[in-house]
């Protein structure tokens, strides 16, 4: 009795001991055999347990609590044939033990012999059909041989039997989802928790249905509650991250990234995506430094010395940007954009020469990427070279004839030189199909419009451009020559004023004083 009750308390030393005192007066008594053994059992003495039951077999071989216990004893051991064999034998002794029946069911799906698992659980069944766990792990086992009818016959017999079985909500969840009733599926997963709001995996895969239906709201709720119970589980963290990430939640999903990294400092993944998320910021210093450590742990890591490269020219040091992409090149050559990147750093520097010479050295590699062909295009503009940028430009339309950019650049050009206006026209309207909101390219169909004397439709359209693209010297400098022409010199002095005060996306240092002498031009005539 005082074993009983230390065992009632949790006072397991205690509950051996009056047990093991007991047996002294009678050694023979297979109940105090048996509790010693489930008492070495509970204080994880496996090894003391085993010889123990091994002891009351030899003495009793036909002894059914000793034979389950040692069954138990090797399944927790992961001797799986053995504790099979223990269950098999007790069940030729006592074909009434239905925890038998369970337990080797149970064993035979875990050794895959889902034949015998099925088998024997609906030999149970028929000698009890109201054994709700027998029709629940009978669900499971259809459920993992894909049959999910008889499986959802179980499962819900199960419950119908005891409400209590979270599993077979968990399971019926499953089942709903792969038939496509989502709403049958949220319910059931629901309705798992319910039961035991400790159920992790009915959470897990509440949370997994959310993020697939794309509520990643409701998904945040569930794994913010199973962070909650499991606080120390990182991979629960590194989800919620990633779902403020998608969520726009950056200050949320820095502070689970640095929990990951806090035990795990030198995993890259999380620090690469809590970089990402301190650039949607602007918090620049600490992405380049996030991307800094990358790449101390991988010197090859890639996507760093990209976003290395775009931050630093983000902030104007573009000779850092460019020794970013330089390094990333000497290692790897086999990426069209990395040359790009470059070549447009070194039209920043102005080290045309430099970008042309990188531009070159990613067509010999890559011919048929037309965003170097492009780029190279740019250079050549910038140097004066007419004819070598409508050959590039012409290449990168031929490779890509979707290429909204460089259509748009190609028509811009013919009609800033007075040239192929009608071409001029078609490859803009091209552009625009592709990007139609594009204030840019609106501005060029502008200007086009403006070099064919149809300064009405060139008027509406350069305002519609500023509307887009906003404040933009070259944009109110357009804007201007073509109130000129319309004879509104008080609207062309307003608008070129302005193309003085703004600055422009693609820099023309020669605009300013090409502004000032159409200002004076105005001034003289009055």
């Amino acid at each position: 009795m005082l074993g009983y009750e230390a065992g009632l308390e949790g006072r397991l030393d205690d509950e051996l001991s009056y047990y093991e005192q007991a047996l002294q007066y009678d050694p023979s008594d297979e109940y105090l055999q048996t509790e010693v053994v489930n008492s070495l059992i509970k204080l994880g003495r496996t090894e003391d347990a085993e010889r123990r039951a091994d002891a009351i077999l030899k003495d009793d071989p036909d002894n059914v609590s000793a034979l389950l216990l040692l069954a138990s004893i090797k399944r927790n051991l992961n001797k799986t044939d053995d504790a099979i064999a223990l269950y098999e034998r007790v069940l030729t002794i006592d074909p009434g033990q239905e925890s038998a029946y369970l337990h080797l069911g149970v064993l035979y799906s875990t050794v895959q012999e889902m034949e015998k698992a099925k088998d024997i659980l609906l030999e149970l069944l028929k000698k009890n059909p109201d054994n709700a766990t027998g029709h629940f792990y009978l669900g499971v086992i259809y459920l993992e041989g894909k049959y999910l009818k008889k499986a959802k016959e179980h499962l819900e017999r199960s419950i119908e039997l005891n409400p209590d079985i979270d599993s077979a909500y968990l399971n019926l969840g499953i089942i709903s989802e792969i038939n496509g009733d989502k709403d049958k599926a949220e319910g059931y997963y629901k309705q798992a928790i319910e039961v035991n709001p400790h159920n992790e995996l009915a959470r897990e895969k509440l949370a997994q249905f959310y993020v697939r239906q794309e509520t990643p709201d409701k998904a945040i709720e569930q794994y913010t509650k199973l962070k909650s119970l499991d606080p120390s589980n990182l991979d629960i963290h590194l989800k919620l991250a990633f779902l403020y990430l998608e969520n726009d939640e950056y200050e949320l999903a820095i502070t689970e990234f640095q929990k990951v990294l806090e035990s795990k400092p030198n995993e890259i993944v999380p620090r690469y995506y809590m970089a990402l998320a301190l650039e949607e910021l602007d918090r620049y210093d600490e992405a380049i430094d996030a991307h800094k450590k990358i790449i101390s742990l991988d010197p090859k890591y890639k996507n760093s010395f990209l976003h290395l490269g775009y931050l630093y020219s983000l902030q104007g040091q573009f000779e850092k940007a460019a020794a970013s992409y330089e390094e990333l090149l000497s290692f790897d050559r086999d990426e069209p954009p990395i040359f790009m990147q470059l070549g447009n750093v070194y039209i920043q520097m102005k080290d045309y020469a430099k970008a042309e010479k990188v531009l070159d050295d990613g067509i010999s590699l890559h011919d048929d990427d037309a965003d170097l062909h492009f780029t190279l295009a740019v250079v050549y503009e910038k140097t004066n070279r007419f004819d070598g940028m409508v050959d590039e430009l012409k290449k990168a339309i031929e490779i890509d004839p979707k290429h909204a950019d460089a259509l748009n650049y190609l028509g811009y050009s013919y009609a800033d030189k007075d040239m192929n206006l009608d071409e001029a026209l078609s490859l803009i309207k091209r552009a625009l199909e592709l990007k139609p909101n594009s204030g840019y390219i609106i501005d060029s169909l502008g200007w086009v419009y403006f070099k064919m004397g149809k300064n009405k439709l060139a008027l509406e359209k350069i305002t519609e451009a500023i509307k887009l693209a906003g404040d933009d010297s070259i944009l109110y400098e357009h804007l201007g020559d073509v109130y000129n022409a319309l004879g509104k010199s008080t609207e062309a002095l307003a608008a070129w004023q302005k193309a003085l005060t703004v600055k422009s996306e693609d820099e023309d240092e020669t605009l300013p004083d090409r502004v000032k002498k159409k200002i004076e031009s105005i001034k003289n005539s009055e």
